[in-house]
């Protein structure tokens, strides 16, 4: 395991040309009582925020949802993708992200978490820098955020065969099972800021309220 800091903003280092990038929405939202994802930010779906942050970042962009919700998320106007493996946690969607990314010829695929709405503009541009075996993780203030990543493609037959077999679905044991790289982000710690509840909701609120 090695840490890596980019200080330098500035440099595109992207790959070209620009790898793909799915958002994960597959979740239950139990904590919010309703589906996150719809919930009004500021006018908008909180995921339209998210989507907004991440756009212009990578090249092809994509949902990965559950079956159920493709109507709501079709004003969304990007592609839907659903897992092979339902009700079996992020690592169902990660898997998805890969087959999606291989069948369009990519080595690597980047994940979001739908309810990051305040993700690092250079995020992505950080995250290409790494050796493309690695999957490559942020962390910020002492917290690796594994939803928001950049997996090899190569690693879709061992995520595969886990999601098969008897055992827990933890992320942070796959990551640390593969070769893998930290990439140190600004450590603000509303940075990766994620919506939970309903008071997240009113926290991210008050953030865009007091922004540039």
């Amino acid at each position: 395991m090695t840490i890596k800091t980019n200080q330098n903003t500035c440099q595109n280092t992207y790959e070209k040309p620009i790898l793909p990038g799915m958002i994960l929405c597959a979740g239950t939202s139990k904590r919010f009582g309703s589906d996150k994802m719809l919930a009004n930010l500021a006018g908008k779906p909180l995921l339209a925020h998210t989507i907004d942050r991440v756009k212009l970042q990578i090249g092809a962009l994509a949902i990965n949802a559950d079956e159920r919700a493709k109507h709501a998320y079709s004003i969304f106007g990007l592609p839907l993708y659903f897992d092979q493996f339902s009700g079996q946690g992020p690592l169902s969607g990660i898997l998805t992200a890969m087959d999606w990314a291989i069948e369009l010829g990519y080595k690597r695929v980047y994940t979001i978490a739908g309810d990051i709405p305040f993700i690092p503009n250079d995020w992505a541009r950080k995250l290409a820098a790494v050796d493309e075996n690695k999957i490559a993780v942020p962390l910020s203030s002492g917290k690796t955020q594994q939803i928001c990543a950049l997996w090899p493609c190569r690693l879709r037959d061992n995520l595969f065969e886990l999601l098969t077999q008897e055992g827990p679905r933890n992320v942070n044991a796959f990551i640390k099972a593969q070769p893998h790289e930290y990439v140190e982000f600004t450590n603000d710690c509303n940075t990766f800021f994620n919506v939970n509840t309903i008071d997240d909701l009113h926290h991210a609120e008050q953030l865009l309220s007091t922004s540039d």
